[in-house]
């Protein structure tokens, strides 16, 4: 390549990268613009942190000077707990008891020969 090849191509690297620079800006605005449109200031305004103190206070605030305090009820039954519907299912079913005894050599241990408690 001869130097004046050189100087048109450094010329029309120069001339692709102030484009690409120029797009660059380009998206980088519309991306900041996109941002700011969707997660930008709020046409939705908060009161003033004291206002909002306020609404917790309500009750405080409206309640007279002179006025009797309630009266507290207490509860003085307990609720009982009725019974499950297993135990009334199962509460007319007759009960039947099987016993098995094993022989005396059978209740042996077979590693230590010590009997089964």
């Amino acid at each position: 390549m001869t130097i004046e090849e050189l100087r048109e191509r450094c010329v029309q690297l120069e001339r692709e990268n102030a484009e690409l620079t120029a797009k660059l800006n380009w998206f980088m605005e519309q991306f900041r613009l996109n941002k700011r449109r969707q997660f930008g200031v709020s046409s939705e305004r908060t009161e003033p942190l004291k206002e909002q103190l306020l609404l917790f206070n309500e009750a405080e605030a409206e309640a007279r000077p002179d006025a009797p305090e309630p009266d507290l009820e207490t509860i003085t039954y307990q609720r009982r707990k009725g019974r499950g519907r297993r135990e009334m299912n199962l509460e007319d079913l007759p009960v039947e008891v099987v016993e098995h005894r094993l022989p005396e050599e059978e209740r042996l241990c077979q590693s230590s020969r010590r009997p089964f408690a």
